[in-house]
């Protein structure tokens, strides 16, 4: 028998705060010559205008070229500086899994960073490595490293080794397509898990990653909506986590393949009774 079924689902899209309230053409540039600090630039502009400047085409470029007063930004000799609203976001460190229903209270948040890591070394280091005594070091995603993928059937998670070296997203695409997704480590007994398979005096990928550059004035959307999902398999469990997992990738490969690439995040909504889909109740006919 065929049931109908709703959950929620939260979207998170990121879009450009100035691009919301203004089309490109209206937006203004204001130079400011007074030498500040990037706290102290940032908040002047927040005071007196949006933000600082993000600079989105050529044309922004040859713009703000045109505008600048040289012999008011001399920095040192024959060195022009100027802010922009540009910055590394070193603080955004998330799971590959993003579903929230994989994790419980502060799981997501659960870390095991060697001493003086991450250090963000040449600026470059955006993706998770795991050493062999269970440590974790930021790494240049582009290094080709063995991985740890998760595979998630109902409540049960076991950990696979995968010995091919390869980049954290070349890992991570062949975790997705043979298991559920590189190693979410949500405590120290899953740590110590992964350690165990992490070959002597090597690293291993985990699923941990952050965002790189991005501008000061881009702000998050979240919208809240329900899905309906009609089942037609009594066997089909789709509370089941590894089920919703693989149901918000096939919703995300959507957004992507709308050119939504990086900029949209989604997680379940979980109900009371730790439960995210429930069946919908058919409403009783009433005769005239």
């Amino acid at each position: 028998m065929e049931k109908l079924l709703h959950a929620i689902i939260i979207i998170i899209i990121a879009a450009s705060g100035l691009c919301v309230v203004s089309s490109h053409a209206e937006r203004r540039y204001h130079f400011i010559y007074e030498h500040k600090n990037l706290t102290e630039a940032r908040s002047y502009c927040r005071e007196h205008y949006t933000d600082l400047a993000t600079v989105e085409t050529l044309e922004d470029v040859n713009t703000l070229t045109a505008m600048a007063n040289l012999s008011q930004m001399i920095y040192s000799s024959n060195n022009y500086r100027a802010w922009i609203g540009l910055y590394d976001d070193v603080n955004s460190w998330r799971w590959s899994l993003a579903d929230a229903a994989f994790y419980k209270p502060e799981e997501a948040d659960f870390k095991n960073w060697a001493d003086g890591e991450p250090n963000n070394d040449r600026s470059v280091e955006r993706c998770a490595d795991m050493y062999g005594n269970g440590f974790w070091n930021d790494e240049d995603c582009e290094m080709p490293f063995s991985s740890v993928c998760s595979d998630c059937r109902g409540s049960n998670v076991t950990f696979v080794l995968v010995n091919t070296p390869m980049s954290w997203a070349r890992a991570q695409n062949y975790c997705r397509t043979h298991y559920t997704d590189l190693a979410s480590v949500r405590n120290m007994t899953e740590n110590q898990k992964v350690a165990g398979l992490t070959p002597s005096g090597k690293k291993v990928w985990i699923g941990l990653f952050r965002d790189s550059w991005k501008w000061f004035d881009v702000v998050s959307h979240k919208r809240v909506v329900k899905v309906r999902l009609e089942k037609q398999s009594s066997s089909l469990n789709l509370n089941d986590p590894a089920v919703l997992g693989d149901i918000l990738k096939q919703f995300e490969q959507k957004l992507m393949d709308k050119g939504l690439n990086g900029a949209v995040r989604l997680s379940w909504v979980t109900q009371s009774d730790g439960n995210v889909f429930h069946e919908e109740k058919k409403k009783k006919e009433t005769l005239d």
